[in-house]
């Protein structure tokens, strides 16, 4: 289906065009050269050079889109190993010296209501208003400035939740915030609350006038991907990318490295919660 818009149809197009091209051009010759025209034989003449045309731009767009596909997988692959192999690496350094257990310690008590005894039986505000204690934690974490709120609201299954950089807000999927184990929704909240952090660092470096400011690899790769992020709809024939395309994003690739490191400490401060008073 996408082939056929990308390359049928222009070059159908293209043949129309010059099909009347080629009749308005006869028939202005033989006006002028004061001859006979002959309808039938100048209509099956047109038709007949604009199908060759066609046959010519179908095997040409053919010939670039597997050139393409061949030339943009041995790419993609490529990078996509040096990619994440950097965004591991670059992230564990985050990880070290990342301070979240001891902000997550510090409100423990205001955390309570993400155990799973106690979530399953709050509301939607009240789930909200823990999840965002929760989500400020991890944004204190990162050294994040700026403020943002959380909210919920109906997506696809495919998707669990999203940052919008221009409101700073996350949101999340209302499955998982009315699901009754809220580790999912704190899992996700790490994955946009990086995006939070991604976005608030490329604007510090774009706003800062000292000379002190170093660009460092990673803050040069969110910038240009921020202004050209490719978005990832399963259900549409108008994606952006193909899902391994838009996981490879370093952006979101960070992102998702970030998560999965700390997954595994939510999982244990959730259980901890369980047995605290």
């Amino acid at each position: 289906m996408i082939y056929m818009y990308k390359t049928i149809v222009p070059a159908f197009l293209i043949c129309l065009v010059f099909g009347i091209f080629h009749i308005m051009s006869r028939f202005t010759y033989s006006r002028l050269m004061n001859k006979r025209i002959r309808w039938r034989r100048l209509l099956c003449k047109s038709l007949h050079k604009s199908f060759d045309l066609f046959k010519i731009l179908i095997v040409i767009s053919f010939c670039s889109l597997v050139f393409r596909r061949l030339s943009g997988n041995m790419t993609d692959k490529s990078n996509a190993f040096d990619s994440q192999y950097y965004v591991q690496n670059y992230n564990a350094a985050i990880y070290e010296k990342n301070d979240l257990p001891s902000i997550l310690e510090e409100h423990r008590d205001e955390l309570l209501p993400l155990s799973s005894r106690i979530y399953g039986g709050l509301s939607r505000e009240e789930r909200i208003d823990s999840l965002q204690i929760y989500l400020n934690c991890v944004l204190s974490s990162l050294g994040c400035e700026n403020e943002c709120s959380l909210a919920s609201e109906v997506m696809p299954e495919y998707k669990l939740g999203y940052y919008d950089d221009s409101l700073h807000i996350v949101v999340i999927s209302d499955l998982l915030l009315m699901s009754d184990n809220s580790l999912e929704a704190c899992s996700t909240i790490l994955h946009e609350a990086y995006h939070a952090y991604q976005n608030e660092i490329v604007t510090r470096v774009k706003n800062d006038s000292g000379d002190n400011i170093i660009v460092t690899y990673e803050i040069s790769q969110y910038d240009r991907e921020i202004n050209n992020y490719a978005n990832y709809d399963p259900y549409s024939y108008n994606s952006d990318k193909s899902f391994e395309e838009y996981s490879n994003q370093f952006i979101e690739a960070s992102a998702n490295c970030f998560e999965a490191q700390w997954r595994g400490y939510i999982v244990d401060f959730l259980n901890g919660l369980e047995s605290s008073r």
